[in-house]
């Protein structure tokens, strides 16, 4: 089965309600969704189980709110800050510029069991191998 995200469950993470955006959140869903999909296991994607397609969609649905958040939040008119007499607003400061949400990490995090190994991860202990002395 193929991942399924809509534009509406996009809206509802990042709490975006505003018809201006859906052109964008619809371009970050059809950039990201194969993306996603390819770094899951094939025999997660096949399965028939709706149990795991839905855990695999809401994964998917949380990276792409985060992505969607991160570019929204990298406006630069959202980065300007505004003097008016003795007030002085600043923008606000993110934790993390990449992940400002949380959200990227929470859907990774969600599709962590149903990911590809990573190949390029080092060994860090082998079966049959003593530690050297």
């Amino acid at each position: 089965m193929a991942l399924s995200v809509l534009v509406a469950d996009i809206q509802a993470r990042a709490n975006v309600h505003d018809s201006a955006y859906e052109t964008e959140i619809d371009e970050v869903v059809a950039r990201l969704l194969p993306v996603v999909s390819y770094a899951l296991r094939p025999e997660a994607l096949a399965s028939g189980d709706a149990g795991l397609q839905a855990v695999l969609d809401d994964g998917a649905a949380d990276v792409i709110a985060g992505t969607f958040l991160a570019q929204h939040y990298r406006r630069p008119e959202l980065l300007l800050s505004v003097i008016v007499g003795d007030l002085q607003l600043f923008p606000r400061r993110f934790e993390s510029v990449a992940d400002p949400s949380g959200l990227i990490a929470q859907g990774w995090l969600k599709l962590k069991p149903w990911l590809k190994p990573d190949s390029t991860a080092p060994v860090l202990a082998a079966s049959g191998k003593g530690v050297p002395s």
